[in-house]
């Protein structure tokens, strides 16, 4: 197939594009139909009123084995008319459900959506029916409810489910036809002595299937094949791109020949050609999915639920499944949901995409935190990444002079320096709260010296009526930032002066403290600039540019881009021609702080304890 287009060594910058591409279009309201939101008045084990965001058009939910990942997908199935969560979840006698929580509130959910522009809410909860003359038995009832203040509902009229067609798929359950039968499937009451030979003995039919797109067998009237589907070459294509092996060929047929209805991929590669019994089951997952999102059309909106769909693919594959998942999201203006535990997934999204489920063993029940950045949610999965102790600074300049002290020492190897390139301000309510949320601590922070608060509580030295006492614990973080959004146990819009009897803040609260305690530093000045400043230095720099740049300490920056305009013979430097500048400052700036009695050194000293004390933290967490 020659029309097949391999771009291995490209396919990282064309994620990244496809990435923010799929993110703009969110920006700009290019989709009609939208969940915006889903969460959870009372279902099953989650923190009461739990809440998804769903800020980005694909959304991975990721969580430890067991922690309510795909109760979460069936809840999203359940969102569209016509469907409902009874389908994967229902009562039995080994698994029965809890009807309600004993407080006048049933096993339910909340979703809000955009649908052409207007704004909608709906309520579902599950009402079991006991059965009358006219209806049967339903023990598994969802229905939608008129909106009440117990739910915390915005609108308060009754509003329609969203109509929207879905697609849900369980790649732990996308066998194929000969696997369901050889693994699965039984001979009993067959000539055939073993599953090889009955396979021997149907597969003529099913080969004469697969060549006559028209042919269909019956017995005792009921058909036992659908008609074979040629796959096309736009189809060929992705599935050879995402497998990273050229297929040249390819048809599907659904059939009963195994005597269970399942699906039966036939490919050829250059001049071999194979069933899926000779395939992995990865190849076979890729095939079916890249042939159920080709009938999609274009602008044909879906919502697409997928669970674990890089299940028996090896990392390359998966990030070149997830490209191609963006380019449905482009084509179809889909939403879609994924639950995960894939690497390349989580750490290609925005954070604003990501959201993470664990159980809280304090609170015996399942919380969810609503966008992480990958450092915390591969601590959360004990996953390994590349060996690094990440170190996160505000921006830029922070980066290059911190990375600096790093490179100054080579016991630091393991230390990798990343900016952000957002305020202060952002890093404190929204990273550091998300990275001390998490159970194992593995993410580091270096914030400027003019966000150092006065005093940080030590929690671990509190009397246990201080540490019980919100009305306590809360002046303490507030003394570093007043607008920190912590979970609660409190509806929304209570009366914020009442400060009593919220344990799931208090414990928020104290997670914090101690995470910022032990695992947030400081540079010695207010800026980066600030630090490595020294007018006998850059007036060196001046004389060789052949310029009369001002010193001025009060407008450092402004005069460091002042240094770098002369230097490059321009009224205004670029960003680059800026770092290229500090650089050269900072290397200089730590030759001479080694020195011992340099100015200096002070401040060198202060930084690399810092760094001292992140990176005996880290060896000791993963010897």
């Amino acid at each position: 197939m020659s029309g097949v287009v391999f771009m291995m060594d490209n396919s990282k910058m064309e994620l990244n594009k496809a990435v923010k591409e799929v993110g703009e279009m969110k920006e700009t309201g290019d989709f009609k139909k939208y969940i915006d939101e889903i969460y959870f008045p009372f279902y099953k084990n989650f923190v009461q009123f739990s809440k998804i965001t769903f800020e980005y058009p694909l959304t991975v939910i990721v969580g430890k084995n067991g922690s309510g990942k795909s109760s979460i997908l069936h809840a999203l199935y359940g969102c569209p008319l016509n469907n409902t969560p009874s389908k994967y979840w229902f009562s039995s006698a080994t698994d029965p459900i809890q009807d309600g929580n004993g407080k006048n509130m049933s096993q339910s959910f909340v979703y809000s959506y955009h649908d052409s522009g207007i704004y909608n809410q709906v309520i579902m909860k599950r009402s079991s029916r006991p059965g009358t003359k006219t209806k049967r038995r339903d023990p598994d009832y969802w229905e939608t409810d008129k909106p009440r203040k117990k739910y915390r509902m915005q609108i308060m009229k009754r509003c329609p489910p969203i109509e929207w067609n879905n697609l849900y798929i369980d790649f732990r359950q996308e066998l194929s036809a000969y696997d369901k039968f050889f693994y699965f499937g039984d001979i009993s009451g067959l000539k055939s002595a073993t599953k090889q030979e009955f396979v021997r003995a149907v597969s003529p039919q099913l080969q004469r299937a697969l060549d006559d797109n028209e042919k269909i067998y019956r017995v005792n009237g009921r058909e036992q094949n659908q008609k074979s589907v040629t796959l096309s070459n736009e189809e060929l294509h992705f599935i050879s791109k995402i497998l990273g092996v050229r297929y040249v060929a390819g048809k599907l047929i659904r059939h009963h020949f195994y005597r269970n209805w399942g699906d039966t991929a036939l490919v050829t590669k250059n001049d071999l050609s194979y069933t899926e019994a000779h395939a992995g089951s990865g190849e076979f997952a890729v095939i079916s999915l890249v042939h159920q999102l080709s009938l999609l059309k274009k602008n044909d909106s879906r919502l697409i639920i997928l669970d674990e769909p890089e299940t028996s693919l090896y990392p390359g594959a998966q990030q070149r499944l997830l490209e191609y998942l963006l380019k449905i999201i482009k084509d179809t203006r889909s939403q879609i949901v994924i639950s995960t535990h894939s690497e390349k997934f989580i750490s290609s999204l925005p954070d604003c995409a990501v959201k993470a489920i664990r159980y809280n063993d304090d609170l015996r029940e399942t919380e969810i935190i609503d966008g992480c950045s990958p450092t915390s949610v591969f601590s959360e999965l004990e996953v390994t990444r590349t060996g690094k102790c990440v170190v996160t600074v505000e921006d830029r300049a922070a980066q290059i002079l911190v990375n600096t002290v790093v490179q100054s020492k080579e016991e630091f190897q393991r230390i990798l320096v990343r900016d952000l390139s957002i305020s202060a301000n952002s890093i404190i309510k929204q990273n550091i709260l998300a990275s001390s949320e998490r159970e194992q601590w593995d993410d580091y922070y270096i914030l400027d010296g003019d966000q150092k608060p006065d005093n940080v509580m030590d929690v671990d030295s509190l009397t246990e009526a201080q540490s019980n006492d919100l009305s306590f614990v809360t002046p303490a973080v507030e003394r570093i930032s007043k607008k920190i959004s912590f979970p609660s146990s409190k509806p929304r819009g209570t009366n914020s002066d009442n400060l009593s009897n919220d344990p799931i803040k208090l414990n928020a609260m104290k997670k914090y403290l101690r995470f910022f305690k032990g695992h947030v530093q400081f540079l010695p000045e207010a800026t980066p600039e600030d630090v490595i400043w020294d007018e006998n230095t850059l007036k060196q720099y001046i004389k060789l540019a052949g310029s009369s740049v001002a010193l001025d300490a009060n407008e450092k920056k402004k005069t460091l881009y002042n240094i770098a305009s002369a230097e490059a013979n321009t009224d205004n430097a670029n960003s680059q021609q800026y770092y290229n500048l500090f650089q050269r400052l900072c290397t200089s700036w730590v030759k001479r702080s080694v020195c011992a009695n340099a100015p200096e050194s002070n401040s060198y000293q202060a930084i690399l304890n810092s760094i001292i004390n992140i990176n005996t933290q880290f060896e000791n967490a993963h010897r």
